[in-house]
């Protein structure tokens, strides 16, 4: 059986984190250009802005449950993919429906992306030496400073469409093919039906600390 070796995970599982960060934070120094694109005040770029949280929210009450019922693999792929679509899509378009959609998109994808990663991160410190959850959050921070440098040093020298575009593909391409080369080592689905546990409950059963979310 094809397998992964301790040394090549090792660094595998720190790519995932580095490059998904590389493309997540590659649009905010444009935010200006995509304001303008879009035709709105600063007030309203705020307020559209900020409904990427309910992608993010909704994603946090599922993918848990997704990942329990069909594997990492499924559940990172799909959503490395809706992020860049979302993201190929979020800097070309004037109309403000668009935007909307690939906004909530990215929240939700993004947030997909980081609870799935991290459970893969936990479940790889059993096997790679020296490998932890604060190296891999480090690796986090490397990508998002990266790309924080890289986006200042061309902003006046490629359009947001080549720059985060063009990123996307390439990012969405790159994390896909790590993603298949770990799929020995990576989180299978939990085939006993009875530990299942049903949409319906997990939105019955859930309770809010309203002291602590105020």
């Amino acid at each position: 059986m094809n397998t992964v070796k301790p040394a090549t995970e090792y660094k595998l599982i720190q790519a995932l984190f580095a490059v998904y960060a590389f493309l997540l934070m590659s649009w905010i120094p444009r935010f200006p250009e995509i304001k303008a694109n879009l035709g709105l005040n600063i007030g309203e770029f705020g307020t559209l802005i900020s409904t990427a949280a309910i992608g993010g929210v909704v994603s946090l009450f599922l993918t848990g449950h997704l990942v329990h019922k069909y594997g990492v693999k499924r559940v990172i792929l799909t959503n490395i993919w809706i992020m860049g679509v979302a993201y190929f899509f979020i800097v070309r378009t004037e109309s403000l429906g668009i935007f909307l959609i690939c906004n909530i998109a990215i929240g939700w994808s993004s947030s997909a992306y980081h609870i799935s990663i991290n459970a893969q991160g936990f479940s790889a410190m059993a096997r790679v030496k020296d490998l932890t959850i604060a190296r891999l959050h480090g690796m986090w921070s490397l990508g998002t400073l990266l790309t924080a440098i890289f986006s200042g040093f061309i902003l006046n020298y490629i359009t947001i469409s080549w720059h985060v575009g063009g990123l996307a593909v390439i990012a969405t391409l790159v994390l896909t093919a790590i993603v298949q080369r770990l799929t020995p080592v990576l989180i299978k689905a939990n085939q006993n039906d009875e530990e299942h546990l049903p949409l319906k409950t997990l939105f019955t059963s859930f309770r809010i600390d309203w002291l602590v979310s105020g």
